[in-house]
C-alpha cells in the first residue's frame, strides 16, 4: 500500500463563501486523537493520521487505513485505485473576521476521506450544540440549498454568496435586538434594585455567555422593597391573627398601619405601656 497525503484544507474560497486560515487552526485536540472517518460520519471510522504538518497555507496529513475494518479496507482500496481522492476536515470555527467571511481562528476534531468537497476543501463546521454541514454530495448540496432558498423566500436560482448575505443579515437583526432586549432587561434590573451598578458589566458578559439563562436569572430576582411597601406586606401577612395579647411594641413591628388607622387602639395601647413601664 504506498503512502497517501492530502490536503486537508487550505485557504481557498468554497462555495458557501468562507474560507479558514490555516495558521489559525488549533492542532492540539486532533493531534491526540487523529481520527479518520468517512463522511464525517462517528460510527465509520476508518483509520488514523499521520504526518500532520502546515506547509504554507496547506494543512496535510498522511492517510493511514484500517484495512482489519471492512469499511477501511473498501476505502483503502478506492484511495489506492484512485477512485477517492478528497478529504474533509470537521472543526469549531472560534472567531470570524469583521466580514463574516474568513475564519481566523479554529480547532479541528477529525478529518475524513470524502467523495466530493466543496471547492477543495469539504469542511464541516461544529457547533457547540449542533453540527452545521456546509459540503455534502452534489445531490444533499442541491436539496439543502433549495431548501435553505425556500426557508428564506428566495428565487430557486439564487447565488449562494446571495444566499449567505441574506442569513448574516437575519442573524446581524437577531443579535441586535437580543442586545436591545438584554440591555433593557439589566436597565430594569438595575432601577427595581436587584443588581447594583457594580454588577451590570458582570450580567452584561453573563449575557453574552447564556443569554436566556441570565434573563431568566434577572427576572427571577426580587429588588428590594421601599419602606412603606414592607409595611404594607408586613401588615397583610398579619391580617387574622390573634392579637388579643399584642402590646403596643407588637402593633409598632408587625400592624404598623392598623394603629395608624384605629387611635383608640393606639390610645389604649400607650396607656398600658406607661402604666406598666411605671410600676417597673
Amino acid at each position: 500500500m504506498n503512502k497517501h497525503s492530502f490536503i486537508l484544507s487550505d485557504e481557498s474560497e468554497n462555495s458557501r463563501g468562507f474560507s479558514v486560515l490555516t495558521d489559525g487552526i488549533d492542532l492540539s485536540l486532533f493531534l491526540n486523537n487523529p481520527i479518520m472517518l468517512y463522511r464525517h460520519n462517528r460510527e465509520n471510522l476508518i483509520g488514523r493520521w499521520e504526518n500532520i504538518r502546515k506547509e504554507g497555507k496547506q494543512l496535510i496529513a498522511d492517510a493511514v487505513f484500517d484495512t482489519n475494518d471492512e469499511l477501511g479496507s473498501k476505502i483503502s482500496q478506492k484511495v489506492e485505485d484512485g477512485f477517492l481522492r478528497a478529504a474533509s476536515i470537521g472543526l469549531l470555527p472560534l472567531e470570524w473576521d469583521v466580514t463574516k467571511t474568513i475564519v481566523t481562528q479554529s480547532r479541528i476534531y477529525e478529518a475524513s476521506i470524502v467523495e466530493l468537497p466543496s471547492n477543495g476543501n469539504a469542511v464541516k463546521l461544529y457547533n457547540d450544540a449542533d453540527i452545521v454541514r456546509l459540503s455534502f454530495d452534489t445531490d444533499d448540496t442541491d436539496s439543502f440549498l433549495n431548501q435553505v432558498l425556500a426557508v428564506l423566500k428566495l428565487p430557486a436560482k439564487t447565488d449562494p454568496k446571495k444566499a449567505i448575505e441574506v442569513l448574516k443579515k437575519i442573524i446581524d437583526n437577531q443579535d441586535a435586538e437580543k442586545n436591545k432586549q438584554g440591555s433593557q432587561v439589566i436597565e430594569q434590573a438595575l432601577i427595581a434594585g436587584k443588581i447594583t451598578a457594580q454588577m451590570k458589566p458582570r450580567f452584561e458578559n453573563m449575557l453574552k455567555l447564556d443569554f436566556e439563562g441570565t434573563i431568566a436569572i434577572l427576572e427571577e430576582m426580587k429588588g428590594k422593597q421601599n419602606l412603606s411597601s414592607q409595611i404594607l406586606n408586613t401588615d397583610n401577612d398579619n391580617k387574622g391573627l390573634d392579637k388579643s395579647k399584642w402590646k403596643l411594641d407588637d402593633y409598632r413591628k408587625y400592624a404598623p398601619l392598623e394603629l395608624r388607622d384605629n387611635p383608640n387602639l393606639y390610645q389604649r395601647l400607650v396607656a398600658e405601656y406607661n402604666k406598666e413601664n411605671n410600676n417597673n
